[in-house]
């Protein structure tokens, strides 16, 4: 591991740190630690020395311009796909995760302890740039995982000839999207991250009984949503993850299970 004390650069209009040596071949998988003040914030990328931050830590950690940090550099390697599905009576999402995503880059994986519980950094890069990263818990309660899987065969987003870039969930009834969040927590993402939507025809459904709608959902679920007319016979409410790596993740998983029962199905007709 390195220790380097490093300020915060301009890279065009982003911002970035720039290591004063190669430690590592350029592109290796590396951890980066950024520590600022009483907060950090752990990454994966491909080692460079200049290496530009996402907005996303850039915000978390309130970096400016020449704000003087503190960095932990370590080089990694994937973590090997666990063999069993099972653990202790959990889903091991290890085994779910796939090597690559559609497009054909790798999936890097790391594991780490958070409040005595092993979770699961996700990361993977392409050539203009990297995807978003993803933090899960490894070890998820089956009725949870099931849950989420099954909600999402139901009303999810059919993803046949799309891109694979977000879990979209789709259904006219509040409570269906409390499990569905309730479920996603339980793998470790945090309503914070999802983005509310309700759509109603304007032709079906009054202003007033739009505001009692979008008001009740608020109310329940606790979060602000995001209101556009549609075409629909009436209403719908849509919860929505825009992450690559997750939604690999839950499509891998639903074929998976399918493969699953189906070899089950086999045994128990032979």
């Amino acid at each position: 591991m390195r220790l380097e004390n490093v300020k915060i650069s301009k890279m065009g209009n982003k911002l970035g740190i720039w290591f004063s040596k190669f430690y590592f071949p350029k592109g290796s998988p590396v951890q980066i630690k950024i520590i600022k003040e009483n907060k950090e914030k752990v990454f994966l990328a491909k080692f460079n020395r200049p290496i530009t931050l996402r907005r996303n830590i850039q915000n978390y950690l309130n970096l400016k311009y020449q704000d003087l940090i503190t960095i932990e550099l370590s080089q990694i390697k994937n973590t090997e796909r666990s063999k069993n599905l099972f653990h202790e009576n959990k889903i091991d999402m290890l085994h779910l995760i796939p090597q690559i995503t559609s497009k054909g880059y790798e999936i890097i994986v790391t594991e780490f302890d958070n409040n005595s519980e092993k979770w699961l950094r996700i990361w993977y890069s392409h050539e203009r740039g990297s995807g978003q990263q993803l933090e899960i818990r490894r070890f998820v309660e089956i009725e949870a995982f099931g849950s989420l899987l099954g909600q999402y065969q139901a009303e999810g987003t059919k993803h046949k000839n799309t891109f694979r870039f977000s879990v979209e969930f789709t259904n006219k009834i509040i409570p269906e999207h409390q499990e569905f969040i309730a479920s996603l927590s339980k793998l470790g993402i945090s309503k914070d991250a999802c983005e509310f939507r309700f759509t109603y025809n304007p032709n079906k459904v009054s202003e007033e009984e739009t505001i009692n709608h979008v008001k009740r959902f608020e109310t329940i679920v606790g979060c602000k949503i995001k209101i556009s007319q549609g075409t629909s016979k009436g209403i719908g409410f849509r919860t929505v993850i825009r992450n690559t790596l997750l939604t690999e993740i839950v499509l891998n998983s639903l074929d998976k299970i399918r493969e699953l029962l189906a070899n089950e199905s086999k045994y128990t007709l032979n």
